[in-house]
Formats: C-alpha cells, sequence, structure tokens
C-alpha cells in the first residue's frame, strides 16, 4: 500500500508540474528564415507562387526522390492543393494556396503522418536597395496541454536548417533564371557577334511623320551609287537610330545598306560597327515595332546592359513582296558593351 501511494503521489506531482507548464509554455510556434536576391520582387514571387516552381527549391524534394505528389485545382491559384506522400523524412500530407498578394504568399499545411498538425507557411517580399528581401515563415498553434512537448520537440532545431536551406536554394535559382533570362513581352533576345561591317547612308534629323520618304528617297540612291562603285551590300537596307526624341516627334537616323568593313563612298558618309550586340526577330507591319524595342529596352535593364551605338533594324524583306503584313520581317540590333 506504502508502494501505492508513492506512485500515485509521483502521478498526481506529473499531473500538476504538466498543468503547471502548459499554462507558462507559449502556444504558438514560429520559424522563420531570411535572404537576399539579387532580382526583382515581382521575379522572385513567380517562384514562390505556384507549386511547380515551388517544388524546384523545397529543401525537402531531395529526401525522397521517390516520393509521390499531386496538384488539385488551377498551380497558381488560390485553392490548388498540393498533396504528397513519402518516407518517414517528409511523411504524407496536404498543402493548401490560401493567399496570394502583393509581397506575401501563405499556405496553409496539414501533415498527416508521422503525426497529425496544421501550420502557415508565409513567405514575404520587399525590395531593399535593388534587391528583394525575402522571409519564409512557419507558424502554427499548440493547443494545452500538447504545448508541453515544445520541452521535447525545439522546432528552431528541427525545422531552422530545412528553412534555410530552402532560402538557399531559392536565392541560388531565382539568380540564375535572372542570369539566363532573354525573353520579354513574348520577344526572345539572342547576345551575338555581329561581324564588323561599314553602313554607307544618309544622315540627318527627320520628322517621324517623314521616315518613310526619307528611306524610299535614300535607299535608290545608296543602291544606284554603290552598284556604280563596285561596292556590293553586305547586308539589307537599314534604319541606324541614333537619337529617338520622342517629346520631338524626330530622329537623328541614318538611311544605310551595309558594305564590307572599311567601305566608303563619295557623296555619303560611312559608319562603321561590329562586336557584341542584342538581336531580336520581328515578324510584323512596321507599325508594331514599338514593341520589339521595348522588349530590348527592358532585357538591357534586367541585364545592366549598355548601349554602344545606334540601334539598327535590317528590314529583312520587302513589305510590298509578301502576301500578309504579318511576314514582314525586321532585324533589330543593339550594340552593346
Amino acid at each position: 500500500m506504502k508502494a501505492l501511494k508513492v506512485v500515485g503521489g509521483v502521478v498526481v506531482l506529473l499531473v500538476v508540474v504538466v498543468a503547471v507548464l502548459a499554462f507558462t509554455m507559449p502556444t504558438h510556434v514560429s520559424v522563420t528564415r531570411s535572404t537576399k536576391i539579387d532580382a526583382p520582387a515581382d521575379y522572385v514571387m513567380k517562384h514562390v507562387n505556384n507549386f511547380a516552381q515551388i517544388n524546384a527549391w523545397s529543401p525537402w524534394m531531395d529526401k525522397d526522390p521517390e516520393m509521390t505528389s499531386s496538384i488539385e485545382g488551377e498551380d497558381g491559384q488560390v485553392g490548388t492543393v498540393y498533396s504528397w506522400s513519402g518516407n518517414e523524412d517528409v511523411g504524407k500530407g496536404e498543402q493548401t494556396l490560401t493567399e496570394i498578394s502583393d509581397g506575401k504568399v501563405v499556405s496553409h499545411l496539414h501533415f498527416i503522418t508521422p503525426f497529425e498538425g496544421e501550420a502557415n507557411a508565409t513567405t514575404t517580399f520587399s525590395e531593399v536597395d535593388g534587391m528583394t528581401e525575402v522571409s519564409w515563415a512557419y507558424d502554427s498553434e499548440m493547443p494545452i496541454p500538447m504545448n508541453v512537448m515544445g520541452l521535447f520537440m525545439d522546432m528552431e532545431e528541427m525545422l531552422g536548417p530545412d528553412f534555410q536551406k530552402g532560402m538557399d536554394n531559392l536565392k541560388a535559382l531565382v539568380e540564375s533564371n535572372k542570369s539566363s533570362k532573354n525573353e520579354f513581352d513574348g520577344f526572345t533576345i539572342e547576345t551575338i557577334d555581329m561581324p564588323e561591317r561599314t553602313y554607307i547612308g544618309a544622315r540627318d534629323t527627320v520628322p517621324m511623320a517623314e521616315m518613310g520618304a526619307f528611306f524610299a528617297t535614300n535607299f535608290g540612291q545608296i543602291m544606284g551609287s554603290m552598284t556604280k562603285a563596285g561596292l556590293e551590300m553586305a547586308g539589307m537596307p537599314s534604319g541606324l537610330y541614333f537619337i529617338w526624341d520622342e517629346e520631338g516627334q524626330s530622329t537623328e537616323m541614318m538611311a544605310a545598306i551595309p558594305a564590307a568593313a572599311g567601305s566608303e563612298l563619295e557623296g555619303f558618309e560611312s559608319f562603321k560597327i561590329g562586336g557584341k550586340a542584342l538581336k531580336v526577330d520581328y515578324y510584323g507591319p512596321y507599325e508594331g515595332a514599338a514593341g520589339p524595342h521595348m522588349a530590348m529596352e527592358k532585357y538591357m535593364k534586367w541585364h545592366g546592359s549598355i548601349m554602344n551605338g545606334p540601334a539598327i533594324e535590317e528590314y529583312a524583306n520587302d513589305p510590298t513582296t509578301v502576301s500578309d503584313p504579318s511576314e514582314t520581317h525586321t532585324i533589330i540590333y543593339y550594340p552593346i558593351e
């Protein structure tokens, strides 16, 4: 009987201790890791607001190469559910996108195995000094008396390294993708080594409304003079744009035809150019050529490229010879440093 009383006393003491701890220990569990990424916030967010991209940097994907998963709903939309099932390291559960807004992506986690639980994962973005600061947070409630498990489960120790690895993976992925990004506004931009050539033509400041007439007058004269001088064309007729004054609706331009490097022709200007350049192919009427030029400017801003000469439009075919204006082909070059 005495032994039973001792055991009973110990049990009562344990219950009291647990009760005291339960009411003194926190019921909220939070783990956060952050990083700075050299990319705009909206671009970083594209790697976080859908499960296809999340899986590319998730720290848990490598823990079970044979893990199975599925997506229910339209990926990247609130309400989409990602389900997974794997080994003891990743367990089984569901993740639901619950909020996608400017600067924030939130998802709700439902763990099924190896233990039942609920939590929220929140990723926030803010641009600081030209970079994006990203924070990834895990938040969960552990109701009384389950919060006493915090004595035996250090969530910082358990999840902290994984969250840090996730941030490191995200930074590496985004910055790698940023450096190779070459599509803007639907146009694919190439970096090329332009062979050295000399453009021969007429250069002047021209009202934008008179550009067509300027080309029509000068292309014929240049071609005729080149033929008489025995100079061969090294490419199609082109427009070189040195200054584009949108406000004044004028441009300093050159109607020109490329010839072999070092060529000269009496009565016309020569402009030599070659080396590293950006190139984009545009198909469509000349009136729509602003699109690829804007794409080029976005590319240069994105990659920090610096112009090293005039913008060049090479008119690869004659619009009067095509059956549809969409077949008109213009090749645009931006020489860069």
